[in-house]
């Protein structure tokens, strides 16, 4: 259904319909990181947007699955640009044309469900695609770059999508569709008709949602009151992100070698074969931090050291396999004291 509110993140629209799939993957991405304070641009970061965007942008390519091996955090801040113009002018086109049904000059002066929430979810379709595989991307192979390009983009991408949250035309055509479907009679109930189809029922639940959402999205608000609620929203998204980074920093600044392969007695092939390419990696890493020419020895995962980290799947498997208790309770507990007091003041979310 059609939302647009949330305390944090939902500043995005969803409509019933068939949404591209990798569209989908990536929406609970796109609402999650919604965030973090306006910056100015500088004029290198101008001129990195001029140069990216005279060349192929892979966050444009929305013709099938992202290409993820294309895809550079240069590419990203040209193609938010492009997009939210474009979603800009859309939607500023959608309102005109819902404002004049809405005041009779257009020549079919009823509003219908399709000429609404569908034509919302083709306009806001692009942004959310490279949005959403942007954000994704930020969860599984943050970078600096990365980080300083998103953030730089967050504050017009939240912008854009509360215009659609505070938009009186969408609001107006959203409860004149409402009307519509109420019953004649004089009791006033929802025709029971309608209702035994299964389509209507979604598309009831699309509209009344989407009202409700708009009004929670501050879409009666006017004068002071609505740029002090926008500066909130703005506000919570940017602590949400640091939130978010700080445990995304937590995460990787922990690890644990173990050598003693009696306390991995208990634990299947692959979690050990995970842990030992893990160390291996690691002892890479270091070799080529240090320029040294020599390659790592090769890491046998039945004989270690394994190296586990507080990723999802080293986490889910030491705590699922590992016998030892003492050796599940450090790993716990640096899972569950991630980005707090023991972080240091800077990565501390502890309010």
């Amino acid at each position: 259904s059609l939302s647009m509110t949330s305390a944090f993140s939902r500043t995005t629209f969803t409509t019933v319909g068939t949404r591209r799939s990798s569209t989908a993957a990536f929406r609970s991405s796109t609402r999650a990181l919604l965030a973090t304070a306006t910056m100015p641009s500088t004029s290198n970061d101008r001129k990195d947007d001029e140069e990216s965007s005279s060349i192929y942008n892979p966050f444009l390519d929305q013709a099938a699955t992202p290409k993820f091996r294309e895809l550079e955090p240069k590419f990203l801040s040209p193609a938010v640009t492009s997009l939210l113009e474009d979603m800009s002018r859309d939607f500023t086109l959608l309102e005109e044309k819902l404002a004049s049904t809405a005041d009779g000059t257009a020549k079919n002066s009823e509003i219908s469900y399709d000429a609404v929430l569908p034509e919302v979810e083709k306009i806001q379709s692009s942004v959310e695609y490279a949005w959403g595989v942007a954000g994704h991307l930020k969860g599984v192979n943050d970078s600096e770059e990365l980080r300083g390009v998103y953030q730089k983009c967050q504050p017009q991408v939240v912008k854009s999508f509360t215009a659609f949250s505070q938009s009186k035309p969408l609001f107006d055509a959203l409860v004149s569709i409402q009307g519509q479907w109420e019953n004649s009679s004089d009791d006033g109930q929802v025709d029971v008709v309608m209702l035994d189809d299964f389509q209507e029922q979604q598309k009831r639940r699309a509209v009344d949602n989407s009202i409700r959402s708009m009004k929670l999205g501050g879409v009666a608000l006017e004068g002071e009151a609505k740029e002090r609620f926008n500066e909130i929203r703005l506000r919570l998204a940017e602590l949400m992100t640091k939130f978010m980074n700080n445990v995304q920093d937590a995460t990787k600044d922990f690890t644990l070698t173990i050598d003693d392969a009696e306390l991995m007695k208990d634990v299947p092939a692959s979690p050990k074969a995970m842990w030992a390419q893990a160390h291996e990696d690691h002892l890479t890493k270091e070799m080529t931090d240090s320029n040294e020419e020599t390659e790592a020895a090769k890491i046998d995962p039945d004989i270690g050291p394994w190296r586990i980290t507080l990723d999802g799947p080293s986490y889910i498997n030491a705590m699922q396999f590992i016998s030892d208790r003492p050796t599940r309770e450090v790993i716990y507990r640096a899972f569950t004291t991630r980005a707090s007091e023991h972080n240091g003041e800077d990565k501390n979310n502890v309010p």
